[in-house]
């Protein structure tokens, strides 16, 4: 298999020659002189931190949680949520239960291993900008999963 790969790469190496040596390619030629160069110019601290700011998002309707799993790990979608628009932190409890802490799966699906089967569900939600809001009792305690529940409030 090693001998096929340099032979291979040989092939490919002296094709390229080839063609650079009939003409079609030029090494170190000027393909355009009409180009110039340019600069871009950033405000702020070296990082161009300062360059573009945070414009809060308005949404309508309230945060949105969209429950998919199964009784063994749930995973929860926070969407719509207005503000700074990025969730930072999600708290769920059931009406027998304490806050659990959830854990980011990726993006904002934010998932648990608790079986929550059969409780209402509230919520607490960070943003970025660390406001925090409650959803209390955004799914009753007859929720399935593959539904989506409306927070009705929203940063």
């Amino acid at each position: 298999m090693t001998s096929f790969k340099n032979s291979f790469a040989c092939l490919v190496l002296m094709a390229l020659l080839g063609v650079a040596r009939s003409g079609q390619i030029s090494f170190g030629e000027k393909i355009d002189s009409s180009w110039h160069d340019a600069h871009a110019t950033f405000y702020g601290d070296i990082k161009g931190g300062q360059t573009m700011s945070t414009i809060l998002c308005s949404k309508e309707g309230g945060v949105k949680f969209d429950i998919h799993g199964n009784p063994y790990w749930m995973l929860v979608l926070v969407r719509n949520a207005a503000g700074a628009g990025e969730v930072i932190n999600v708290r769920i409890k059931g009406s027998q239960t304490r806050w659990i802490q959830m854990s980011r799966n990726w993006g904002q699906n934010w998932q648990t291993g608790t079986d929550l089967v059969g409780q209402s569900l509230s919520f607490l939600v960070t943003t970025s900008d660390y406001k925090r809001l409650y959803f209390n009792d955004v799914a009753g305690a007859d929720w399935s999963f593959g539904q989506a529940y409306d927070g009705k409030t929203n940063f």
